[in-house]
């Protein structure tokens, strides 16, 4: 099983660029790119021409022509991620994931490694709160995209979840839960989505809870894949070297044979905080972790512009940043830090965060606090939106550089709905954001006086409550 990678701005401190990816939060068409043009790109000069159509069974299909090499990658994307696993069964959409290439119909998990590997593709599954989505990446030669569109189709079809393999696995994913603990980091994480989302789905922790894990059988995964894996629940993503004929035919013949299904019912509305929360878990550490946020943005929300370029401004564009300068290199509290969005079905987070010394954490909740504060109610200086404008647009290019570059793009805007031209009139539309924009988009979505704050130190600040490590 391969495991989606999030997206993160360049330029940020180490640090902060892996928690953010552990976050799996981020605002932008794509992966950051290696170096950007700092001239920005011209207004159409990157547009990519999408196809788009209906299959029979429901699924929405976002294709792409690119000859430039003789290669296709599909990607599959249902909303079936671990905002959906059935209470009682938290983990359940990661432990599909981790058996989706565990053998299919009659086909022994060796003998599927086999033909993946005789037919020289990539294949993988991955789950995050919103989305599971499985992945194939062919040459287009010798009918090899056939077999492999096939052998994907029937491995979400017909999967074969052999007890033997669900039990490793399951274990594994267990022993991943467990070492996550020993990272102060990942339960930095799990303990913000807690307190920001409460029983939310989007609280659910995405490797789910050992007890719930424990509980799961192969009933339950064929359930879950008989009940999500559906043409009604499906986006597919296509680029690659063929003709739109081609690409009909190979996914009719393949994907195609998925049932119809229906599409689950919509997530519930994330509640608004009542007020601020501090929250507090005991680690024995010498670097204090420190997460700040609350729900913020559904993915494709009108201000959706406006706060991509101001995060950028604030703690996303690294040295770059409001932040990075107010807290390292004016104070030296922090080697690192950051903030982000993260758009959702429903309001993902917006969050800040960093690293400090135990003795330091004081004045950086202070600094942070503040900063964050100041940003919401004034927004950016010109020249910080210039800068972030700059940035964004002459990264833009290198987002869609390759074909899984596309293929991810695809997938996102098929699911969250963002319009065919979504990447046709991203640069315009990041151009387009000011100063008054950006303070009004940031005003409009946080509320200073109801962030929630997650220390993970040895220590508790005063004011603080203690999270016990099972809630």
């Amino acid at each position: 099983m391969s495991t989606g990678t999030a997206t993160g701005m360049l330029r940020k401190g180490a640090r902060a660029l892996v928690l953010a990816a552990g976050l799996g939060l981020a605002l932008g068409p794509g992966n950051a790119p290696a170096e950007p043009r700092e001239d920005g790109a011209g207004e159409g000069e990157y547009s990519v021409p999408i196809e788009t159509w209906r299959m029979d069974n429901g699924a929405r299909v976002y294709f792409v022509h690119r000859p430039s090499l003789p290669m296709v990658s599909v990607r599959a994307t249902f909303d079936a991620g671990s905002a959906r696993d059935p209470e009682g069964r938290h983990g359940l959409s990661a432990l599909v994931a981790r058996m989706l290439d565990e053998g299919v119909g009659d086909l022994s998990p060796d003998a599927f490694a086999r033909e993946v590997d005789g037919l020289g593709m990539d294949f993988g599954a991955s789950s995050s709160r919103d989305t599971f989505s499985v992945q194939v990446t062919s040459l287009t030669s010798e009918d090899t995209e056939e077999q492999a569109l096939d052998l994907m189709a029937r491995a979400l079809r017909d999967p074969a979840f052999p007890e033997a393999a669900l039990q490793r696995e399951r274990q594994r994913q267990i022993i991943s839960i467990r070492r996550d603990r020993e990272d102060p980091q990942t339960e930095g994480v799990k303990a913000f989505f807690r307190a920001v989302y409460g029983d939310h789905p989007y609280a659910h922790p995405g490797k789910g809870i050992p007890e719930h894990l424990r509980g799961i059988g192969r009933e339950d995964l064929r359930d879950f894949a008989e009940r999500h894996f559906v043409g009604a629940n499906a986006t597919i993503a296509v680029v690659g070297d063929l003709e739109r004929k081609e690409a009909r035919q190979l996914l009719a013949d393949s994907l195609g044979g998925l049932p119809e299904g229906s599409r689950p019912e919509p997530l519930p509305e994330v509640p608004e905080l009542d007020g601020p929360r501090q929250v507090f878990l005991e680690r024995d550490v010498t670097q204090s972790h420190v997460l700040m946020g609350q729900p913020a943005i559904r993915r494709g929300g009108e201000d959706y512009f406006p706060l991509l370029v101001g995060n950028y401004s604030l703690g996303g564009g690294g040295f770059a940043s409001r932040l990075m300068g107010a807290v390292r290199e004016e104070r030296g509290l922090s080697y690192s830090v950051f903030s982000t969005f993260r758009g959702l079905q429903r309001r993902g987070p917006f969050v800040a965060g960093l690293q400090t010394a135990n003795e330091n954490l004081e004045k950086a909740l202070e600094v942070l606090q503040g900063e964050v504060t100041e940003f919401i109610e004034n927004g950016p200086t010109e020249e910080e939106v210039g800068a972030a404008q700059r940035y964004l647009t002459g990264s833009f290019p290198l987002d869609i550089a390759g074909n899984k570059d596309i293929v991810s793009n695809l997938a996102t805007m098929g699911f969250y709905g963002l319009g065919e031209n979504y990447l046709e009139r991203y640069i315009p539309r990041v151009r387009a954001v000011d100063g008054q924009a950006i303070q009004a988009a940031m005003g409009g979505r946080l509320d200073p006086a109801r962030m929630v704050t997650v220390v993970v130190g040895a220590k508790r600040p005063e004011g603080f409550e203690e999270l016990e490590t099972g809630q």
